[in-house]
């Protein structure tokens, strides 16, 4: 395919299973050959950024399965999902992540909260409330 970039994606992360708890695996290789990283067993949602540069949430409290009683924390990696350590911590009762522009992060909450960080999560503050405490 002449004129076709070459450039792939190195990593590709996913959890091998349905739940929070099981095999959380990367291919370098699109998929042929899985790396199980066993420090990840408890973690979800892998975000990157770009090819290198990725964010996973991690269950700090694990096996807690009642929802709204884990504690989390925000994991980088810096080489494509090779390796992983933790980033930061999380707001209360979050419930996911989304990346935006620059170092740019949301943070909604399983009670109606929306965190917003500038510095790719190190710190968050509360952007709005929707929570049903307010009503």
């Amino acid at each position: 395919m002449a004129g076709k970039s070459k450039a792939i994606h190195r990593a590709v992360a996913a959890l091998a299973g349905w739940a929070l708890g099981q095999d959380f695996q990367v291919a370098s290789d699109l998929g042929k050959k899985w790396q199980k990283l066993t420090e990840l067993s408890w973690a979800d949602s892998p975000l990157f950024r770009d090819r290198d540069e990725g964010y996973l949430m991690h269950v700090d409290n694990a096996p807690q399965p009642y929802l709204e009683k884990r504690k989390y924390s925000l994991w980088r990696t810096l080489d494509g999902g090779k390796s992983w350590a933790r980033h930061a911590g999380m707001p209360p009762r979050v419930a996911s992540f989304m990346l935006l522009d620059g170092k740019d992060m949301l943070f909604p909450t399983l009670d109606g909260k929306l965190f917003v960080s500038h510095d790719n999560g190190v710190t968050f503050a509360l952007e709005r409330d929707s929570s049903y405490a307010m009503w």
